[in-house]
């Protein structure tokens, strides 16, 4: 059984007026349907805390694959379902067409839908033992030089054990999520 969506935060690519467009018309009519709807450019949209007043029950993201990874990355902990409309070339987690917002919509207030969970990895990286940055990723993670192209040392730990050292350019894991995205974009099969 899903929760009753009452509040809806819709999420619209920053700087693309289609998405504003259709942002304020999903916006009225929610409204019409009694939900509360809030529209915030993706640049704007703050993590928002556990416990917060505004915390929504719903994140709509109308923009590309890379907005709605942005958005999820941001959300990801609150146990928040988030939905994309694709306005963005690739459309690979973005599958929802700008014609069909509104039956679908109406499908999730009646509580008809089936969510899709994701992997989060979480990451730290260290330097003479102390942690220079930390934080999670949906899609995947690159560690490498800045701009040149020069040999890294590096050490990579799994849950407290270490998995290898190796000396590259740099490294990029992923999840399910990126490891895909990266097969298609070499023209290879989805996996």
């Amino acid at each position: 059984m899903h929760t009753q969506i009452t509040s809806v935060h819709l999420i619209t690519k920053s700087g693309h007026l289609q998405a504003q467009t259709l942002g304020k018309e999903i916006q009225a009519w929610l409204e019409d349907q009694g939900c509360q709807a809030r529209i915030v450019p993706s640049d704007n949209y703050v993590h928002v805390q556990p416990g917060c007043s505004s915390l929504p029950d719903f994140v709509l993201v109308l923009g590309g694959d890379g907005t709605l990874l942005r958005v999820a990355g941001r959300v990801a902990e609150l146990g928040i379902p988030v939905l994309g409309i694709n306005f963005g070339r690739v459309g690979f987690l973005t599958s929802l067409c700008p014609g069909e917002w509104e039956q679908f919509l109406n499908e999730v207030l009646q509580g008809r839908y089936r969510l899709s969970p994701r992997i989060i990895l979480g990451y730290e990286v260290e330097r003479e033992s102390h942690i220079i940055h930390c934080g999670r990723f949906i899609n995947d993670l690159v560690v490498g030089r800045s701009g040149l192209a020069r040999l890294v040392r590096l050490s990579l730990w799994s849950n407290d054990k270490l998995m290898t050292h190796l000396r590259a350019d740099g490294v990029i894991v992923s999840t399910p999520v990126g490891s895909t995205a990266y097969a298609a974009a070499a023209g290879g099969a989805l996996i």
